[in-house]
């Protein structure tokens, strides 16, 4: 076994385990934070925040809902001060009658479905391989989610509290 590799799993580790006690630490403390009466006025506040946010959005739509629909019955663009209609185009069409025009006549515009393909590839690769594509091995790195076990015994402990 390579000591530089023994050597970095023993630092993601460590890492791994300071992460799950900063974790665990800042639960603690943003749980004892809830129940102080700051932490009751900013829970308060929070909710209070989503209600005007959810509130605004209906505004909002309201106003681009109104203003399209005074727009659609006057063709005023400027039906507010603060209000403005700006006109897109929208193209409406059959995909298959595009995907056929477009292969006859705008081959560029069709795109290859490469994840398709490559799983394609693969399945054919013995009983019919695709003569320009080369299946290689690409090896990935996998790390067990536990590595406790590998933990230097001096170091294992808990996060200090800081000063």
């Amino acid at each position: 076994m390579s000591t530089e590799l023994q050597t970095l799993v023993a630092q993601l580790a460590r890492a791994r385990a300071t992460e799950t006690a900063l974790r665990a630490r800042i639960a603690d403390l943003e749980d004892r934070i809830a129940r102080t009466p700051l932490g009751l006025e900013l829970a308060a506040l929070q909710s209070q925040l989503g209600d005007v946010r959810s509130h605004q959005a209906d505004v909002d739509h309201g106003v681009r809902e109104l203003a399209v629909s005074l727009y659609e019955a006057t063709d005023d663009k400027r039906p507010h001060p603060a209000v403005g209609i700006r006109v897109n185009t929208k193209i409406v069409y059959d995909p298959g009658c595009a995907f056929t025009w477009c292969y006859a006549r705008l081959p560029h515009a069709l795109k290859l479905d490469a994840r398709f393909f490559e799983k394609h590839a693969r399945a054919v690769a013995q009983t019919d391989p695709i003569d320009f594509v080369t299946i290689t091995p690409d090896p990935v790195a996998t790390v067990d989610s536990d590595l406790s076990p590998y933990l230097e015994p001096e170091t294992a402990g808990p996060v200090a509290e800081p000063a």
